[in-house]
This record gives structure tokens, C-alpha cells and sequence, in this order.
């Protein structure tokens, strides 16, 4: 496959108001295009080398073009000599997937992405403090689940390959799907797919209390969920369910022996659990993350050219999953339990805090006119904690199954020569 890529892009950056305003604009217009050749082999024979590429002419057949448009903007208000504010979003484009929706036949597009964050800047005490805040908010997909779609699409195929057989016997007269073709390779247009919501707030204040003395600390706050996980099969499934209710007995596709019933049984639990996973926090994500620094650096004496300093980092606990818990079958079917065991979104799985403190020294000087030298030994784990640390979980007991253990106290050594 060759793809032939062609793009215009935009970029203004403007101040105004006696440079009190400073705004931002990006545009960017691709379009995208694919043509297709199948190499021949160099000779009759069927073990001969395949031709090169780089001796075959250029393709022509060219598929009509695929365009979109992405953009950003941003704009930053300094509101009085020690107070600003910003405001920034942006948007991505992918080619569209080629893929359809089983339910409506509308394309699948490809991963896009939008973005936006805002916030407040201030310096303070001549610049010896800063301090900024922001919320932001990013949307991305659809992107695939491979996992969901391997678990129902050929199941639903087969289901539905075993419809098509019984109508064309004439054992049954029923409405085929209007958008859903079954005899098309199991996912030559279809695919499962869901999009990725995260959210959240920031926080950093830097100060200089003295001219050689900085500190630093930042803090988060996040939260990244999965959204619309399956919405158009979840639809399709049960639009069609009644005809499969009503014939439920009838085995196919082909010469098997499979019922409708048994098939669509085989994935019921599946379905309530992509059902549940909508809206579910990102597994290993985690809510709250800080992160502290302070470095003092000598200046004047005999330890002029030292520094020294120390660092925290500290991570609330991750998601490890959800505690499987009974939950309304959605699916309804004869011989289907009214309640399904699935893990609920309503029952989160923690893991461990993660809490590191490191220390850190150095000297640098200049070697001759040219050459500055800096050596820096990092002491991380300081407190060498080495308690194993929660990973993964069984669902269904909740309890522990994958521990990982932290890296001991390492001593690191770094000689850095600029020039």
C-alpha cells in the first residue's frame, strides 16, 4: 500500500494591546490518498525473488482523497505585570477507518482528539514566587478494543450467517439487518471501538526564597474514563435480539451444530461487562500525584560551585480493576440468568500509594575557556522501601495476584561536560 500525504499549514502569532495580549492560531489541512500494487516475482518460478519496489514505476490507481482539518488557539492576558490568565485548545484528525456502524452504516472515523486547559499565572515579590493553575479536559478516539471486539463480533457473525442460511432455505422469513453484512470477512468492515475522556486539574508554585535557594512543588488532579465502549454494537445486538429470541433453535452456520441460543448465551456475560466498562476509571490510573523539590546551591566560600538538594514524589493509589459483583442481565434471553456476574463500575479495586523521597548533590565548574564540567550523584530510594506493591487483582475475590517490587536504593553518578 502506498500512501501520498499532502498538507497546508498556518501559523500567526499576535500581540496586542501594547503586547498585554498575546494570542496564537494554528491551521493545518491534510489530505491523505492510498493506491495499491501487488509485486510479481522475477521469474515463472514459484521460489523466485519478489521484483523491488524501487523498479516499479509509481502507481496510478489512486483512491480519491481523505481530507481533514486540525487546529489550535491559544491566547494569554497579562492582566496586571504580576497576573495573567491563558486559554488554549486543539483538535487532531485521523483518516477515517473504513469501517461502518452494524446499527446505523455511518463510517467509523478515525481517532480524533480535542483538547482545551485555562488557567491563572502569578509572579510574586519580584518574580521570587510564581504560581500557576489550570483545569484541563482531552477527548480522544474512537480508538479500537481489540479485546470486546475478538469476544463478540464473530459470534454475532456467525449468529447472523446462521439467519441468512434458514432464509435462504426458506425455514424462516425474516428482516436481514439493513447495515450489517455477515457474509463479509469477520472484520473486513466492522470493528469495536471506544473513546478515552480525561480530566483534571494542576498546580505549581516556585519559589526563591534566597538567591541561591529553589523550591518547587506541583500537584494533580486526574481522572481518565472510558466512554461509549461498543455503543453501536450494543444497539445492533439488541435491535436484533427478538429474531434471535424467536429462533433461537436453529443451528448454523453452514453444517454446524451450534444453536442461536447457545451462541448468543456464550456472550451475554461479555456484553454486560462492556456495558459496565463504560464509564470505568482507566485501570492503573491514579487520582493524585505530587511532586516536590528544593536545591540549594552554594555560591560564594569554600564550597562555592556544591549544590545539594532533595526530592518527594508521592502517587495516591491506582485503579487495579473492579470487584466482579452481580449485576441485571441486559440481554435478556430464555435460559439467561436475570443477573450476570461482571466487575461493576460501582466497585473499584485499590492498589498502594507510591511515596519516593531522593536526594541528590553535585559540583560544577569550568575547565579552561570552553569547557564547563558538572558532576551530579542522585541517591534514589533514599529510605530503600522495598515493600512489594500491588499490581493486579483478582476480580472475583479481590485480592492481590500480581505484586511488583520496588527498585532498591540506587546510587547514580553523572559527569556532564558542555561546551
Amino acid at each position: 500500500v502506498n500512501n501520498l500525504s499532502e498538507g497546508q499549514v498556518l501559523a500567526v502569532q499576535s500581540f496586542w494591546l501594547k503586547n498585554r495580549l498575546v494570542t496564537s492560531f494554528g491551521w493545518r489541512k491534510d489530505a491523505i490518498r492510498q493506491a495499491t500494487y501487488v509485486t510479481q516475482r522475477k521469474t515463472a518460478s514459484g521460489t523466485s525473488a519478489f521484483q523491488s519496489i524501487f523498479e516499479l514505476d509509481p502507481p496510478t490507481n489512486w483512491s480519491a482523497y481523505t481530507k481533514g482539518k486540525t487546529n489550535t488557539q491559544g491566547a494569554v492576558l497579562h492582566v496586571m505585570p504580576w497576573a495573567s490568565v491563558f486559554y488554549n485548545q486543539s483538535s487532531t484528525w485521523n483518516p477515517p477507518t473504513g469501517l461502518i456502524n452494524p446499527d446505523s452504516g455511518t463510517q467509523i472515523p478515525g481517532a480524533t482528539g480535542e483538547g482545551k486547559d485555562y488557567g491563572l499565572m502569578l509572579r510574586l515579590f519580584d518574580n521570587r514566587i510564581s504560581l500557576r493553575l489550570n483545569k484541563y479536559e482531552n477527548t480522544s478516539g474512537p480508538a479500537s478494543v481489540e479485546g470486546f471486539r475478538n469476544a463478540i463480533i464473530p459470534v454475532v457473525q456467525n449468529i447472523e450467517q446462521t439467519i441468512n442460511d434458514r432464509i435462504d432455505d426458506g425455514t424462516i422469513n425474516v428482516a436481514r439487518p439493513k447495515f450489517y453484512d455477515a457474509e463479509q470477512g469477520t472484520y473486513t468492515l466492522s470493528g469495536l471501538h471506544g473513546d478515552l475522556v480525561s480530566k483534571g486539574y494542576e498546580a505549581e508554585i516556585v519559589a526563591n526564597p534566597t538567591r541561591n535557594w529553589r523550591v518547587s512543588l506541583g500537584g494533580a488532579k486526574a481522572e481518565s474514563s472510558a466512554s461509549n465502549i461498543g455503543r453501536a454494537w450494543v444497539n445492533f445486538i439488541q435491535e436484533r435480539a427478538p429474531i434471535w429470541a424467536a429462533n433461537s433453535t436453529l443451528t448454523g452456520p453452514n453444517n454446524t451444530n451450534t444453536t442461536i441460543a447457545s451462541r448468543y448465551l456464550a456472550i451475554v456475560q461479555t456484553l454486560n461487562q462492556m456495558k459496565q466498562a463504560d464509564g470505568q476509571k482507566v485501570e492503573n490510573g491514579r487520582n493524585w500525584r505530587v511532586n516536590f523539590v528544593s536545591r540549594y546551591a552554594f555560591s560564594e566560600g569554600t564550597l562555592r560551585g556544591t549544590f545539594v538538594g532533595a526530592g518527594y514524589r508521592f502517587r495516591s493509589p491506582q485503579n487495579l480493576g473492579y470487584l466482579a459483583s452481580l449485576v441485571p442481565n441486559e440481554f435478556p434471553l430464555t435460559g439467561a440468568p436475570a443477573q450476570v456476574l461482571v466487575p461493576a463500575r460501582n466497585a473499584p479495586l485499590k492498589g498502594d500509594i507510591v511515596s519516593e523521597t531522593e536526594l541528590f548533590l553535585g559540583y560544577s565548574r569550568r575547565l579552561g575557556q570552553r569547557v564547563n564540567w558538572r558532576v551530579q550523584l542522585n541517591i534514589r530510594n533514599l529510605l530503600d522501601d522495598q515493600d512489594p506493591m500491588d499490581q493486579r487483582a483478582n476480580i472475583t475475590a479481590g485480592f492481590t495476584t500480581v505484586y511488583t517490587v520496588p527498585e532498591p536504593r540506587s546510587f547514580i553518578l553523572t559527569n556532564t561536560f558542555s561546551f
